[in-house]
């Protein structure tokens, strides 16, 4: 793919941003502040009243207006950050359901809804969703389908899905398998009661789960069944999700499964002879601090150690110094023992890489991001 260049990620009052705020920033075409969704610089974080004149449209809309499909995958929750940006409008990014306790009555009667439920009233409705968080559409008094120990979050007593949905709704791939593509109807297939699993756990256990990759296909190859044209969001959300807790493993993984979702797109609009038509644009929402450091080979598994016959020791301890490590983050830099390091199976998604300054998530990073396109 071309590098066009970079974007400055920053919030109105952020200089390090949420993924709330960027994601109305590159989905909506303007700046916000810190945790607020699809509305501009007038919102002020958990302030209904300061929201209710301050909703902008997205590309969405735009597209939506302009009579094509619409799409959006992710592998976090759909109701989520970065997603509900495209169709949401809320002052605070938490307000994923009416739970009592992060969105409550109090927010209902200045006039708020949460995001759940803009996103199954919302008219026309999206044509295809494609994510995790279903538990967010049912009341507590249900139990997931899949896992009998989880409830649903709303206390209204409401299943958003039954009361307002009116296309189809799947949860597992079976059942995505078995929809007929180009059917007209809107679908919704919510595959887990929280974000969607891990690319290598869910590769690994055998779960009736799609991958991002194949989700990607599903999407597009539906929306090519219409002579519409189409604007389909795909997010690799769990990218995010494993630098939060410095296990450069999964990041890994899920990086690399969404550059599959990226080269299966481009797969399938070469062989549908669209591709040239087509434009693909890829960028971040926000760096980490992640940093991908010392002296290593060529070829040197970077999940490991620097190479030793450059010194890449401590001079402090003379301990061997981690290839990929985070500014802050779960893990602190406290056991540098050698002989305790080199014990450690770096290559297992539970390993936590070193992180300079200890604290319960690691952060994101405040510089650019490159941006990508291919047509």
């Amino acid at each position: 793919m071309k590098r066009i260049s970079c974007l400055s990620r920053y919030n109105i009052d952020y200089q390090t941003p949420d993924s709330a705020a960027t994601a109305t920033a590159y989905l909506c075409g303007v700046k916000a502040q810190l945790g607020t969704i699809g509305v501009d610089g007038r919102a002020k974080r958990g302030d209904c009243l300061s929201s209710s004149d301050a909703h902008v449209d997205s590309i969405l809309d735009w597209a939506q207006k302009r009579g094509k499909k619409v799409g959006i995958i992710t592998t976090a929750r759909i109701t989520h950050a970065s997603p509900s940006a495209a169709y949401a409008h809320v002052p605070e990014r938490d307000w994923e359901s009416f739970d009592g306790q992060n969105f409550n009555a109090n927010h209902l009667a200045q006039g708020c809804r949460d995001i759940a439920h803009q996103l199954v009233v919302r008219t026309p409705p999206i044509d295809l969703l494609l994510g995790g968080g279903r538990r967010y559409f049912y009341p507590v008094t249900t139990f997931d389908v899949e896992y009998p120990s989880i409830r649903g979050s709303r206390i209204d007593n409401r299943c958003l899905i039954d009361e307002f949905w009116k296309g189809k709704y799947i949860w597992n791939m079976t059942q995505m398998n078995e929809f007929e593509l180009g059917t007209s109807q809107p679908l919704l297939g919510l595959f887990e009661p929280s974000h969607m699993r891990y690319e290598s756990d869910r590769s690994q256990s055998g779960d009736d789960e799609p991958s991002l990759s194949r989700m990607t296909e599903f999407a597009i190859e539906h929306f090519l069944k219409f002579d519409q044209g189409f604007f389909l969001l795909i997010e690799g959300g769990r990218i995010d999700h494993a630098h939060h807790d410095t296990k450069p493993r999964n990041a890994l993984d899920e990086f690399v499964e969404f550059d599959n979702a990226v080269g299966q797109a481009k797969r399938v609009l070469q062989a549908k002879g669209v591709l040239d038509d087509s434009l693909i644009v890829v960028t971040a929402d926000h760096s980490h601090v992640f940093a991908f450091g010392a002296y290593s080979s060529r070829g040197s598994n970077i999940l490991g150690f620097g190479s030793l016959e450059n010194k890449n020791v401590s001079d402090f301890d003379g301990s061997p110094v981690n290839i990929i490590t985070y500014g802050n983050g779960p893990r602190s830099n406290s056991s540098r023992n050698a002989t305790y390091l080199y014990s450690i199976n770096m290559n297992s998604t539970d390993y936590l890489a070193p992180a300079a300054l200890p604290m319960n998530a690691e952060t994101h990073g405040g510089e650019d991001v490159p941006i990508f396109y291919s047509n």
